[in-house]
């Protein structure tokens, strides 16, 4: 993976944004264990088949991949072969 410093375009921060905002979404659910996120079909068949407990954690590791792929992008790291050219 090759960085190319910090997000300079307005849509990195875009991403970067929406990305740490559904996370910030996702991770708050899981933990008040949201009845809406909770409905949602692959995690209600989560809860049906390995409990709430489960279904949470899961739902928390969504969470931190979306953190860990905004920050990323906020960072500017992207892999070589998309480094744009000059």
């Amino acid at each position: 993976m090759a960085g190319s410093g910090m997000a300079s375009s307005g849509s990195e921060w875009l991403v970067g944004g929406v990305a740490m905002g559904l996370a910030c979404w996702i991770g708050a659910g899981a933990v008040m264990r949201s009845e809406r996120l909770f409905r949602l079909r692959s995690v209600d068949r989560l809860r049906q088949r390995f409990g709430d407990r489960i279904a949470s954690m899961v739902l928390l590791l969504v969470a931190a991949c979306l953190v860990a792929l905004a920050a990323m992008i906020l960072a500017g790291i992207r892999p070589g072969y998309a480094i744009p050219t000059k």
